[in-house]
């Protein structure tokens, strides 16, 4: 037996007590190349190590980049701080778009605003040059803009100008192009501004082309161009299309201007209470509005990310433990041998930074993948992508650095302390690193460990499991049309050629080519299909309710033609569906209403054959005039499956005058030849008109749920790795637990200790162990449940179906890890065992 030197069963201590474990640069590379060689020698534990820091500051790497780039950064404009987002409010129902009217008035009316711009955007058909008939229609997404948008958010044109005050007022024709469409389009050729050419076959004359980067103000809405808002479009008070910008003075403190913004809000609503009915007005800051839709996917990786990362934390300390427990007799020979704790300490470090060093660099690569895919989830979850990229830049790469400094110290610490207490010498005798009572601690720190990863785990698990129960309900859930075999493509019919009296011809011929197509069971079109995320509100009241305007109910409405309800199997339910016959320009005004309408305002009586009034007037039907409701059909959800339906009309397109929105044709036929008939009967029709996309109706359905698919999808995958992690590192633990008490099992088994008493010593360590994870789990969620429970729908957080599918799969993932220990336990031979050194 080796002698114990003075201090020795704490020799990493010096003066002080502190631990010493500065060296040379020469002995730092020296340990570095000889961690190396340590780390490949054990390639097992090694690559375990590196794939589970991967996981965890890959992850971690790229939800803290998209966050920073996404929500940290402040919008791309100059002072955005003096930038605000401008809104019309209604009592009880929050923001709402703005009215040009009520705009123009806002800023006539306010001291507190350098300027105010309104803006939407439409998609128009580009013919360049100078618009000749053989030329190509390419369909490009147009800003509809004030001429003070440019200053209020400071872009500058590269080349040329932008339009005037004066030019929008007098609904000149004219055009500011973005870099990539004068790139796309036109090649980057010089002398393109002071170029005429067509849009939805008018000429305009391109002015100006803005700088690359320039990012139109509505989120994930990247425009190609910029046209005067038409105010002869927009005139009416009642029409609130537009989205609102301004930018306060300077000095001037944004809850100044709120108070000023209401305040002409509630004037407004008392002079014009007709067209604003409890109407006010409000600004934010344009960063919060800029925002909004990305706070919750966001938020939701950023929170499973770092579960997901103290699940790896512990799961490599967990490692790191058991190994510098294994090491043990390489630890007292190389400290007998004159290295010194010390020495073995700062070796651990070096092994450390090695492992934090790989797992950093495989864990950029991981995040520059997600990053790349970011676009596509957030598309896939039916959130638009930001216009600005997101890349790993300086800050995320000082983030990495720091993640990567703290897992040095965190793993070089773990067998420091746990050499604190080493006793090497005796380590040289029996093999145990540690005394009995240090050892004891240190297995339980480890079990705590493990059932700290099984607690983690739990949340994330119940987490997926709510919101994939939310997903599955509402896939579930009949949205009141059927969408196998229907196919779907939009379409717009330029102005210049079109009359209202004129679009009802173009559907009523292209509906009759539609149906002629062989296969073709029914072809309808409509202003907006189901499911789409918006609906279109009018007022109305019944004939002979004598209500005021601002009394009158409000409804959704939709404008379709006679087939649309027979292509989706809409059921009718009573009276009689609409006929281009019957509904058209010279007959009386017919409407069709949904169940809900009939629920909610037929309590009196029967609603068909009553009339209404309709704020919604049209070429066809004056305003004023009387709707006869002639049916009603069966209710379809309008802005998703999880929403309320609401009371809706249908007016005839023959009399409401679709200018552009979807057809739907029902086929069985799956070949491309449907897709190529359907693309000449429309040209068949109109052959100016831009070509046609054609696609199926249930991947429209699929993502109207995406923004309920994507939490369980993201959640799913991180609780996935998080129980993997957790598997593995139980079993770790486990196993070393059955080395450690070999001679004891193998003494209990030589006294004759039935195999069954064996099995169940290690299966009910590794049962108390998942349990206790699971009790403190469950009582994490019951906290985390709260922050969860506005974002689930028509789900608990704490439903009991779901937890107890979660609980099963927990056990059903655990039993192997623990099945697996307890089975290398029974296989030992106690007599080889006994015999061991």
């Amino acid at each position: 037996m080796l002698p114990e030197k003075e201090g020795e069963h704490s020799s990493v201590t010096g003066q002080g007590g502190g631990v010493f474990i500065f060296g040379s640069l020469e002995r730092w590379l020296a340990d570095l190349k000889y961690g190396g060689r340590t780390l490949r020698r054990s390639a097992g534990f090694t690559l375990t190590v590196l794939m589970t820091l991967a996981l965890g500051l890959g992850g971690l790497t790229a939800v803290f980049c998209a966050m920073d780039r996404l929500l940290l950064q402040a919008v791309p404009y100059a002072e955005p701080d003096r930038l605000v987002a401008l809104h019309e409010t209604q009592l009880g129902k929050g923001y709402r778009p703005v009215s040009l009217a009520n705009l123009m008035d806002w800023r006539a009316q306010s001291t507190s605003f350098l300027g105010m711009a309104g803006y939407m955007t439409r998609t128009f058909g580009l013919r360049g040059g100078s618009g000749e008939a053989g030329s190509a229609v390419s369909v490009i997404r147009t800003g509809m803009v004030t001429s003070e948008l440019f200053p209020v958010l400071g872009l500058r044109p590269e080349q040329g100008r932008t339009f005037s005050e004066q030019e929008e007022r007098a609904g000149q024709r004219v055009i500011v192009l973005t870099d990539a469409l004068w790139t796309r389009q036109f090649g980057r050729a010089s002398g393109v501004v002071g170029r005429t050419v067509s849009l939805n076959e008018e000429p305009y004359l391109v002015l100006g082309i803005l700088p690359p980067g320039a990012v139109f103000p509505d989120p994930g809405t990247v425009v190609d161009a910029y046209i005067p808002l038409p105010h002869s479009e927009y005139s009416s008070r009642g029409a609130r299309p537009l989205r609102a910008a301004g930018r306060l003075k300077p000095g001037v403190p944004l809850a100044l201007a709120q108070a000023e913004i209401r305040a002409i809000g509630r004037r407004l609503g008392a002079a014009y209470p007709d067209d604003n009915p409890q109407c006010g007005a409000d600004a934010q800051p344009l960063d919060d509005a800029w925002k909004g839709s990305l706070r919750r996917p966001l938020g939701l990786l950023s929170v499973a990310a770092l579960l997901l990362f103290a699940i790896v934390c512990t799961n490599v300390v967990n490692l790191i433990l058991s190994r510098a427990l294994s090491r043990g007799r390489e630890m007292a020979i190389r400290a007998a041998l004159g290295a010194g704790l010390a020495a073995v300490v700062r070796q651990m470090l070096a092994e450390a930074l090695l492992l934090s060093l790989g797992g950093a660099a495989l864990g950029l690569a991981l995040a520059y993948a997600l990053l790349k895919a970011l676009p596509l989830v957030l598309r896939y979850g039916g959130v638009v992508p930001p216009a600005r990229a997101v890349a790993l830049d300086l800050s995320t790469l000082f983030f990495a650095t720091t993640l990567c400094l703290g897992v040095t110290i965190l793993f070089g610490l773990a067998p420091a302390l746990l050499l604190r207490r080493a006793r090497l010498n005796a380590t040289m005798n029996d093999g145990s690193l540690l005394p009995p009572a240090g050892g004891r601690r240190i297995f339980g720190l480890r079990q705590g460990l493990v059932a700290g990863q099984v607690a983690l785990s739990l949340v994330l698990l119940l987490s997926a499991g709510a919101f994939l129960r939310v997903f599955l309900q509402l896939s579930a859930r009949d949205p009141g049309f059927e969408s196998e075999q229907v196919y779907y493509f939009g379409f717009g019919l330029p102005e210049v050629r079109y009359s209202e009296n004129r679009m009802g011809q173009f559907h009523e011929t292209l509906h009759r080519r539609l149906e002629e197509i062989p296969g073709v069971e029914a072809a309808g079109a409509a202003w907006r299909l189901p499911l789409n995320g918006r609906t279109n509100t009018t007022a109305f009241q019944f004939e002979g309710a004598g209500l005021k305007e601002v009394e009158w109910a409000w409804v959704a409405w939709n404008a379709v033609d006679p087939a649309y309800f027979e292509a989706l199997r809409i059921p009718m339910v009573r009276g009689r569906p609409f006929s281009w016959a019957l509904d058209r320009p010279g007959r009386p005004a017919a409407v069709l209403v949904n169940r809900s309408f009939e629920r909610r305002y037929g309590l009196t009586g029967p609603v068909v054959g009553r009339r209404v009034q309709l704020r919604f007037h049209s070429e066809a039907v004056p305003k004023g005039a009387l709707w006869e409701i002639v049916g009603v059909v069966g209710d379809t959800y309008q802005t998703g499956l999880d929403s309320a339906i609401r009371p809706q009309v249908y007016l005839p397109a023959g009399l409401a005058g679709l200018d552009g929105g979807v057809y739907v044709v029902r086929s069985a036929r799956t070949d491309a030849g449907l897709v190529q008939a359907v693309e000449a009967a429309v040209r068949g029709v109109d052959p100016e008109l831009e070509r046609i996309q054609v696609h199926r109706l249930s991947e429209w359905v699929g993502e109207s749920l995406g923004d309920r698919r994507t939490p369980a999808v993201l959640t799913g995958l991180f609780a996935l790795v998080g129980l993997l992690l957790t598997v593995l590192g139980l079993y770790g633990t486990l196993m070393l637990e059955v080395r450690q008490r070999r001679r004891e099992l193998a003494i209990r088994a030589a006294l004759g200790a039935d195999w069954r008493r064996i099995l169940g010593l290690v299966l009910r360590r590794g049962l108390v162990l998942t349990g206790a994870g699971a009790a403190a789990g469950l009582l994490l969620f019951r906290v985390a449940g709260q922050v969860l429970e506005g974002q689930l729908y028509e789900v608990r957080p704490e439903d009991g179906g779901t937890a107890g599918v979660v609980l099963l799969v927990l056990a059903a993932s655990a039993l192997p890890a623990c099945v697996k220990p307890a089975w290398a336990a029974l296989r030992s031979s106690p007599v080889e065992v006994l015999r061991e050194p």
